[in-house]
């Protein structure tokens, strides 16, 4: 049996003419939405945002002519513009997600307090919530309330967070980057990663293994240094049009900004017995990387589209997009035998992932074969594997009695 338990997330207004107040309750003020790509969100399900309004009537009574619960999305993108000098400028164009409503109908009410349930249904579509220099997306629920011929009242405003993470039976999970060459024909690598999905100040494991060289006449290489490096690229819309002709939003390009942060170097290596180099590295992307905030983004689909205004056009066609890579570097000198100088050269691989919340890492299965070792549980309780019916559920273990127990009690 699933018994539901309501948190006490809420805020207290009171109206200024003192006649009534309100007390809004959510179940929680934190919505996880399913899905890191097109495929994923076509086979999640929506999400559930559920609350009861209190209204507490101070009065003897009062004419409610108006009573309205709203969940509002916005979003917000700073578009590029260079101007007739060549200057690059920022022009906010906004965007409203969506704006589903409860409305109740007019009554009189008398003394006393009145509870309203609502729910909302949330669309897994919807991009999760960000907010930074280059743009935001925000949500809320609010509540709105007209009486007694006064003017419309927002009473009540909450802000609601929206999290993105994958599905639990997500292929990414356990999908590697893997990467396998041979250098210059000269060193063979490998390079891999456990998994495409990495969560953000989470260890995570990354190989990385050098092999004995293959015999070429007059060649040889040594390893300097394997460095690590995380990659974040943000693009925002750009127009050379002029500020003032907004129907050049529909053939946008993208000004890119690349922000590039090294998360581990290894300088030093021990070789085995024939001559090979294995190094498994333990690494953690932090929220927050020497100058620049990491941002666990993965609305960059173009299959949102706006419910108010122009749906004939996409709404990420102007948004801005977020994407993530590790970028693993190795340095080699080169000796050439009929040269006396030795030539350094750097071999760069880069792999993209899926950076998301740290909070969602309670309903992540077990990880890859390579990833296990760090700080993960494969053991699923019960309590666990059910724990996607309610957020807030409660699952009671009693087990009903034996047959041998229900004949004893029938007999006594």
């Amino acid at each position: 049996m699933i018994s539901l338990l309501p948190k006490k997330i809420f805020q207290s207004t009171k109206a200024p003419d003192y006649k009534l107040s309100l007390d809004l309750y959510l179940d929680s003020d934190t919505i996880y939405l399913k899905g890191l790509d097109d495929d994923e969100r076509a086979c999640a399900s929506d999400s559930v945002l559920r609350g009861v309004l209190n209204v507490n009537v101070d009065h003897s009574y009062l004419l409610v002519e108006s009573l309205k619960v709203r969940f509002v999305g916005k979003a917000s993108d700073n578009h590029y513009y260079q101007d007739s000098q060549g200057k690059k400028l920022l022009k906010p164009v906004l965007t409203e997600l969506i704006n589903d409503t409860y409305e109740y109908d007019a009554k009189t009410l008398l003394k006393g307090t009145y509870n309203f349930p609502f729910q909302f249904l949330i669309d897994p579509k919807l991009p999760e919530s960000i907010q930074f220099l280059y743009g935001s997306r925000n949500y809320y629920v609010e509540v709105e309330i007209k009486y007694s011929n006064q003017e419309v009242e927002i009473l009540a405003h909450r802000d609601i967070t929206i999290v993105r993470c994958p599905l639990a039976n997500s292929p990414k999970y356990t999908e590697p980057i893997d990467a396998r060459g041979c250098w210059r024909d000269l060193v063979p690598y490998d390079i891999s990663i456990g998994s495409k999905i990495v969560l953000v100040d989470k260890p995570f494991g990354l190989n990385v293994n050098v092999y004995p060289q293959l015999k070429s006449p007059g060649s040889t290489a040594t390893l300097k240094y394997i460095r690590i490096y995380l990659i974040q690229k943000i693009k925002c819309p750009q127009s050379v049009e002029d500020m003032s002709h907004t129907e050049s939003l529909l053939d946008t390009q993208y000004y890119v900004i690349t922000h590039k942060s090294c998360l581990n170097k290894v300088e030093s290596f021990h070789p085995n017995e024939d001559g090979s180099i294995n190094e498994s590295l333990k690494i953690t992307i932090p929220s927050v990387c020497q100058q620049f905030k990491v941002l666990p983004y993965n609305s960059n689909i173009g299959s949102h589209y706006s419910d108010h205004g122009d749906t004939s056009e996409p709404f990420t066609e102007r948004a801005f997009k977020l994407s993530h890579y590790m970028q693993v570097a190795m340095g080699f000198d080169l000796h050439q035998s009929d040269a006396y100088s030795t030539e350094f050269k750097e071999l760069t691989f880069k792999g993209k992932i899926h950076l998301v919340n740290p909070k969602i890492e309670s309903n992540a299965p077990p990880p890859a074969y390579d990833s296990s070792e760090f700080n993960y549980s494969t053991k699923i309780t019960r309590e666990k594997s059910l724990s996607w019916l309610y957020t807030n559920g409660r699952l009671d273990m009693e087990q009903p009695p034996s047959y041998q127990k229900l004949v004893r009690l029938c007999n006594s």
